[in-house]
């Protein structure tokens, strides 16, 4: 344990940004995503957005 914990840095960092990113579609077919949404769509207001926004996808 000594040795282990002579290893181990301590560090402090600052967030100066956070970037997202939207993955509704999972590479799923278009009837996986009916479904989801669908389910989605018996939620609250939080879920029927996302539910809304699986529908808006392109075909792919």
């Amino acid at each position: 344990m000594p040795r282990m914990m002579r290893m181990i840095l301590p560090f402090r960092f600052h967030v100066t940004s956070v970037d997202g990113t939207w993955k509704l579609n999972q590479n799923k077919t278009p009837e996986v995503r009916a479904r989801a949404a669908q389910a989605l769509s018996q939620g609250g207001a939080s879920a029927q957005e996302i539910a809304a926004l699986i529908r808006g996808l392109p075909e792919s």
